[in-house]
């Protein structure tokens, strides 16, 4: 081979090689970015990279249950996929709530009560016909294909709103108490007689005999002839008569009058001796006569038993101390903040305040959870005209606590993302005569929230 042929190979082989070194070397310049996809609660969708100026490749939407999926949003606005990247971005998942809107999500029951599940919202093309409900224990609320409640017994169940293909589901939480029954009339019956120093035990039939509100109150219309305690039990002092009244807790009353006497004796009577038939006289011989004062027989004393009471949580209730046959006294109450006093059980079951007690007993408190309160302050900024240009939020709490846990926020049917302090909404999205909004929790609950508008 020639040496100029040499010379142009190797000319050839160096500009190929320069053109591979001159072709990676732009390459590596290039920049990449990073797109994170936040699915704000929905299944997870991998992050990716991409090209300096080049779209961002559209993911398969993400699903979460109870959810539409509203787009991905970047910083607070609706991203474009025509959009050309020139930096790092997180991609945030919007969700709408899933289309079925109840008029509330929580309702309270009494056992025996009938209730319906009202539906003011459905998706576009589906008919309350398509709905089914479910109930979570038919054995405290049994619910019917057109959201028909019957509540059983005391409880707390979840019914579930849903569509029959089951794309579009929302849930509704239903309380179910004992109800209270009140009394019509109540009267008493037992003995209307008593000894100075003994005792009688008086009782009370009230009408209805299921009546709830059984708390009963003694009185004694004269204490120097005769006391009565919180059971019913009248202990003569003196002669005399008294009225002793029962009060039922809701203001029924009934009297009996009571008669005290002394105790009775009966007194030394010797026959009278006969005629003597001769002139020495015999001597009478009395009968035996009965003592001046019976003897009275030993006093039994009753038993006497200790209810104590388990608030569970609440404020301290003060044990009583009750006679054998005797009957526990209501007591106040408790307290205990964020709940609501339901009931007293014994063994797992509602307390009759009319039952004779003939052990020791613990009753135990039964709280309801209060619902908590969401509050959303809203304040108008005016111009210099006076106008409303548009609100800011000031504050939003739960039981007066600031809160921001939850995802979205829907007010005059329009929904937002996670509010925050200072964040301006437009007049336009501010309707005075709306008061409240909904905000769906980070567990996916759905809760009512007061609009405040200042």
């Amino acid at each position: 081979m020639k040496k100029e042929q040499k010379i142009m190979i190797g000319v050839l082989v160096g500009v190929v090689i320069l053109a591979i070194l001159i072709f990676f070397l732009l390459k590596g310049c290039v920049k990449e970015y990073t797109i994170t996809f936040d699915s704000n609660g929905g299944t997870s969708v991998e992050p990716i990279k991409v090209k300096e100026k080049e779209k961002v490749p559209k993911p398969n939407d993400p699903t979460k249950e109870g959810y539409i999926f509203a787009g991905w949003y970047y910083e607070d606005e609706l991203f474009d996929f025509e959009t050309l990247v020139t930096k790092d971005m997180t991609l945030e998942a919007y969700w709408s709530s899933n289309g079925i809107e109840l008029k509330t999500n929580t309702l309270s029951m009494v056992i025996g009560s009938e209730q319906k599940i009202e539906v003011t919202s459905l998706p576009d093309g589906v008919k309350k016909e398509d709905l089914v409900y479910l109930s979570s224990d038919e054995s405290i609320v049994t619910v019917d294909k057109d959201g028909n409640l019957n509540a059983l017994k005391a409880g707390k169940v979840t019914i579930t709103i849903q569509t029959k293909d089951g794309k579009y589901k929302t849930t509704c939480t239903v309380t179910v108490t004992e109800e209270k029954i009140e009394v019509k009339s109540v009267s008493i019956t037992g003995s209307s007689t008593v000894t100075v120093g003994s005792s009688i035990k008086l009782s009370v039939t009230l009408n209805p005999s299921d009546a709830t509100n059984e708390k009963l109150t003694w009185t004694s219309s004269d204490t120097s002839i005769a006391t009565v305690d919180e059971n019913g039990r009248v202990k003569g002092l003196k002669a005399g008569t008294v009225t002793i009244t029962v009060t039922t807790e809701n203001g029924k009353t009934a009297t009996r009058e009571i008669t005290v006497k002394e105790k009775s004796t009966t007194p030394s009577n010797p026959s009278t001796p006969s005629e003597p038939s001769n002139p020495t006289p015999s001597t009478p011989t009395p009968s035996d006569p009965e003592e001046d004062t019976p003897t009275p027989s030993e006093p039994t004393v009753p038993k006497k038993y200790t209810i104590t009471f388990d608030s569970n949580g609440g404020t301290s209730v003060s044990s009583q101390t009750v006679e054998e046959g005797g009957v526990v006294k209501r007591p106040s109450d408790p307290t205990k903040t964020g709940y609501t006093f339901v009931e007293w059980q014994w063994n797992g079951k509602t307390f009759d305040f009319q039952t004779k007690i003939r052990e020791n007993i613990t009753l135990k408190a039964v709280w309801k959870e209060n619902e908590p309160k969401y509050v959303i302050t809203l304040t108008a900024n005016v111009s210099d005209t006076g106008s409303i240009r548009d609100y800011t939020i000031t504050s939003v709490t739960k039981d007066g606590k600031d809160f921001k846990d939850f995802i979205t926020f829907t007010y005059n049917n329009q929904t937002r993302k996670p509010v925050h302090i200072g964040k301006v909404m437009s007049a336009d999205f501010i309707d005075k005569g709306i008061t409240s909004a909904t905000i769906v929790l980070e567990n996916g609950t759905k809760v009512t929230a007061t609009v405040v508008i200042k």
